[in-house]
């Protein structure tokens, strides 16, 4: 049983089963300044008058894994673009051009921003980089090429600047001059000036001599000789075997303040519905039940999450963030760029095609029910030298709740199967469309189509026709502008032939993650 001693000197919680135990009590109660004769000569009155309180057994986290190993695994976990095995196996060599040239920069000494960013600040402006990527394509005739991918406040043209290009095995960097950057926005889409950070891709050329190495890392320097203020892990997500079909590439969640899980636990059953090979999704803020349909089903392989920020001076504080995206439209575009480049260089290697949608838009087939039976379309009857195949977009306007009931075999959990009314028109080729973009090909990316591609000034676009699949986009809007839509759109339920086990899939799993309970 557990006490309360209470004395003029000190209030001592002891451990105390009968008298047996008193050599204990002492020793705990030697700041009472007691001798053990006094405490025995009083022991019944002082049982008599010490309080019992309540028994509490103590939890904390007993895990004590320390290790500078299990801490450097922790450490490429949170940041993969940092190079932690070539750091950790050449720890003790002298990884150096020369005594007074290009010093590989120990991941502890780089300058990192935004937890996710690294720095390098030139003469003429700053760098933000975030990945880089070996892209060894056949279609360019650059030969095998590290892109990085960064945000510099400079626009064309930009500094000069210079690559420190790191092998496994190797002690000294190959220095070469990087390549004409390539700008992954367009300047007509404004917000296009000098200090506002535009997304780019700066090509780092390996030299012939080194062709046959094995790429570990590479640090983006002005001058050849500088010593490196960041250092990226150089991905290269080779597959032995032959490419999937499509990938997924979701840009960086915003959903701080409202609960969308219904929504998005729906949007993922269809897209495994349709037949995507994988989701890789990017999160900035999103409220906690969103974070818990994220983690189902990352756990249950179908989707891979990577937490992302904003670069630069732009915030990343939740609230202030939400407002900085809600309020600065072109500066959320252009960040947008970098989590669909980074994905779409991570993964071009494993896919033949990776489409960027937001959790409002499906591409839903007319020739077939899956994705597998557009893509075999596409490679039974069209040039597969396309660098993109645009799917024109139906506008499915949608009423801002969370639950809906708008037909009697249809759960109110239910979104886009509620909403079956679309615009009259199909949006013209170009406008709004989405893509399946061609992993051989394309060498930058925007939301809706490519912006640079291989061996062409502009890249080649295909405008699928919209008996094979279409995009549909459902826009969620005020009651009163949903009302005012409904008087002019047409009914569509196309989306209807997956209704039964969509219906199924998403009620299994809303009930799995605790979101649907017995009234």
């Amino acid at each position: 049983m557990v006490f309360k001693i209470i004395h003029k000197q000190a209030v001592t919680k002891i451990d105390v089963v009968g008298q047996e135990e008193l050599y204990y009590f002492w020793k705990k109660c030697e700041i009472c300044g007691r001798s053990l004769d006094k405490i025995l000569l009083t022991w019944p009155s002082i049982h008599r008058t010490i309080s019992k309180i309540p028994f509490y057994k103590v939890l904390v986290d007993k895990f004590n894994d320390i290790s500078v190993d299990y801490q450097r695994k922790k450490i490429y976990e949170d940041l993969p673009s940092i190079p932690m095995k070539y750091w950790i196996n050449n720890m003790n060599k002298n990884l150096r051009y020369n005594k007074t040239c290009a010093k590989f920069p120990s991941p502890l000494d780089v300058q990192y921003q935004n937890l996710y960013w690294q720095n390098l600040r030139t003469s003429q402006g700053h760098y933000q980089v975030f990945g880089a990527y070996l892209d060894t394509r056949p279609g360019h005739n650059q030969g095998p090429t590290i892109r990085i991918l960064a945000m510099v406040d400079q626009i064309v043209p930009v500094t000069p600047v210079y690559c420190q290009i790191w092998f496994e095995g190797r002690s000294k960097p190959v220095i070469t001059k990087a390549s004409e950057y390539m700008l992954a926005w367009r300047k007509e889409f404004r917000n296009y000036a000098t200090g506002i950070y535009q997304p780019y891709l700066i090509p780092c050329q390996i030299p012939p001599s080194s062709h046959k190495l094995t790429v570990a890392a590479v640090s983006l320097v002005e001058h050849g000789c500088d010593n490196a203020t960041n250092v990226l892990s150089v991905f290269y997500n080779k597959p032995v075997s032959d490419k999937r079909d499509v990938a997924v590439c979701v840009k960086g969640l915003d959903f701080l303040l409202e609960d969308l899980s219904l929504v998005l636990t729906e949007w993922f059953e269809m897209i495994r519905l349709l037949g995507a090979d994988k989701i890789y999704m990017y999160t900035l803020q999103v409220h906690p039940n969103v974070s818990k349909v994220l983690k189902y089903y990352e756990e249950a392989g179908l989707i891979e999450v990577r937490p992302l920020t904003l670069p630069a001076g732009e915030p990343n504080a939740p609230y202030l963030q939400h407002q900085f995206l809600y309020n600065r439209v072109s500066f959320k575009r252009q960040a947008e760029l970098v989590p669909y480049n980074d994905c779409f260089y991570k993964h071009m290697y494993e896919y033949k095609y990776i489409t960027l949608l937001d959790v409002d838009e499906i591409i839903v087939p007319l020739i077939g029910d899956t994705w597998k039976d557009v893509v075999n379309y596409i490679e039974d009857n069209l040039d597969n030298q396309y660098d993109s195949y645009n799917f024109r977009v139906a506008i499915y306007m949608t009423d801002m709740f969370l639950t809906h009931k708008s037909f009697d075999d249809i759960p109110e959990y239910m979104h886009m199967i509620n909403h079956i009314n679309r615009a009259p028109i199909i949006e013209r080729p170009g406008m709004y469309i989405k893509s399946f973009h061609n992993t051989e090909t394309v060498l930058s990316l925007h939301n809706h189509y490519p912006i640079t591609c291989m061996m062409r000034k502009r890249c080649k676009n295909h405008s699928m026709d919209p008996k094979v699949a279409l995009l549909h986009h459902y826009k969620r809007r005020s009651i009163e502008k949903y009302t005012e839509f409904l008087k002019t759109s047409v009914a569509d339920s196309t989306i209807w032939k997956y209704k039964s086990v969509l219906i199924d899939r998403v009620t299994g799993a809303l009930k799995k993650m605790g979101f649907l309970v017995p009234v």
